[in-house]
C-alpha cells in the first residue's frame, strides 16, 4: 500500500476540520497531556494531546500510557496503548492523534507493527488480538481466548510471519497467517512482556518477576533471571527491554536499579543514582548507540553516555508519572513520553 493511501483518509479529516466544516469540542479535564515530546533529547518538553475525530478536535487528557510504538518504517508514524481509553496513532510524529473506531476505550496492553508492512499493526485487546492490514481504516479479531484471559503482551516476529503473544494463564502462544496457534511453554504466572531480539531469541517476562530466553526453534527456555544473590531484589516489580542497534542487548529495570545482560550470558549493574524510595519508572537505551540509554524518575531524567559509568541528572517536573520513554531512531533527538495519573 502506497504512503499516500495511508495519508488519504487522515488529511481530508484535517481538511474538514481547518476548514471549519466539523465542529470544535470542548478540551476535557485540564489534567495534563499523557503524551509529551522533546525536540532537545529531554531538555524541554511540549503537549501533543490534539485528537482529530468526525465531530473536531478534541484534547488527549486524562489517559494512562502503557507503550509507545514507532513504525520500523516511518518515524512519523506512532502508536499509543492505553491502560483506559483504547489505542491512539498519529501519522504526523504527535501533531494529531486519530483512534481506530473500534479501540476506543478499554485497555490496550500491547502493540507491535509489523516491521515489513507499515499498514500491518496488532494490538492486545482484553482477551484478544485485533489486527489491521490497511493503516488503521479497518480492525479485525485474528485471535480470541474463548476462556476467557487476558492476552497481556505481543511481538511481531522479524520477517512478519508470526505472532508470539503471552497471557494470564502464563502461556507463550506462537499465531501464524493461517490463524494457527501453538502454545510454545506454560510458565505459573502471568507473561507480563514478551520481546523477539534480531536474533529471532524471544524473551518473556513473567510475572514481572523471572526472565527466560528462547532461541529457535524455541523448543526449549532457559532461565536467565539475575541472581538474587547478587541483584538482590531487583526483578521486584521489573520491566525488561531490548536496546541496540541490533536489538540484541536486554536490560532489566526496578525501583532498585538496572541491569544489562553482557554477551557471556552474565548480568551487570549499570544502575543510576537514584535517592531512597526512588526508582526506575521508564528507560530507554539509545537506538543506534548501546553505550548511551535514558532513565526518568517520578522527577529527574538521567543520562549515561558511557554505558552507565557515570550518570547525568536533570531536574524535571511534568503533570504526570513517567511510563513510557521512546525514541525516534531517524532523529534521536527527538524524545516521546508516555505517563500515567499520579
Amino acid at each position: 500500500m502506497s504512503i499516500g493511501k495511508k495519508y488519504f483518509c487522515f488529511f481530508i479529516l484535517i481538511g474538514l476540520v481547518l476548514s471549519g466544516c466539523v465542529r470544535i469540542t470542548a478540551d476535557g479535564p485540564k489534567d495534563g497531556s499523557p503524551i509529551l515530546k522533546s525536540f532537545n533529547r529531554g531538555n524541554s518538553w511540549t503537549e501533543t494531546n490534539t485528537v482529530v475525530n468526525t465531530e473536531g478536535t478534541t484534547k488527549l487528557l486524562g489517559a494512562n500510557v502503557k507503550k509507545l510504538v514507532i513504525d520500523p518504517q516511518d518515524n512519523s508514524a506512532i502508536y499509543a496503548a492505553t491502560e483506559d481509553r483504547g489505542l491512539f496513532y498519529t501519522f504526523n510524529a504527535g501533531q494529531f492523534w486519530m483512534q481506530p473506531q473500534n479501540l476506543q476505550d478499554g485497555s490496550v496492553n500491547d502493540v507491535a507493527v509489523d516491521p515489513n508492512n507499515k499498514c500491518r499493526v496488532i494490538a492486545a485487546y482484553g482477551h484478544k488480538i485485533m489486527e489491521t492490514l490497511d493503516c488503521n481504516r479497518s480492525w479485525r479479531d485474528v485471535y480470541i481466548d474463548k476462556r476467557p484471559e487476558i492476552v497481556y503482551s505481543l511481538a511481531i516476529s522479524k520477517d512478519g510471519k508470526t505472532i508470539y503473544f503471552g497471557t494470564g494463564f502464563g502461556e507463550v502462544v506462537s499465531l501464524n497467517s493461517k490463524g494457527e496457534w501453538a502454545v510454545l511453554h506454560r510458565f505459573n504466572n502471568k507473561i507480563s512482556g514478551i520481546y523477539i531480539s534480531d536474533e529471532n531469541k524471544i524473551f518473556a517476562l513473567v510475572s514481572n518477576t523471572a526472565i527466560y530466553e528462547s532461541a529457535p526453534p524455541h523448543g526449549s527456555w532457559k532461565n536467565i533471571t539475575p541472581p538474587e544473590s547478587q541483584f538482590k531484589n531487583i526483578m521486584e516489580g521489573a520491566n525488561a527491554y531490548l536496546g541496540g542497534k541490533d536489538e540484541n542487548i536486554l536490560y532489566i529495570t526496578s525501583k532498585y536499579g538496572i541491569v544489562k545482560l553482557s554477551d557471556n550470558g552474565a548480568w551487570t549493574e549499570i544502575s543510576p543514582p537514584m535517592s531512597i524510595g526512588e526508582r526506575v519508572e521508564a528507560f530507554s537505551p539509545h537506538p543506534n548507540n548501546s553505550n548511551e540509554m535514558y532513565a526518568l524518575t517520578l522527577n529527574s531524567l538521567l543520562i549515561s553516555i558511557n554505558n552507565g559509568d557515570t550518570w547525568e541528572q536533570k531536574r524535571m517536573s511534568i503533570s504526570g508519572k513517567p511510563s513510557f520513554l521512546l525514541i525516534d531512531p531517524v532523529n534521536p533527538s527527538i524524545f516521546y513520553l508516555g505517563t500515567r495519573s499520579l
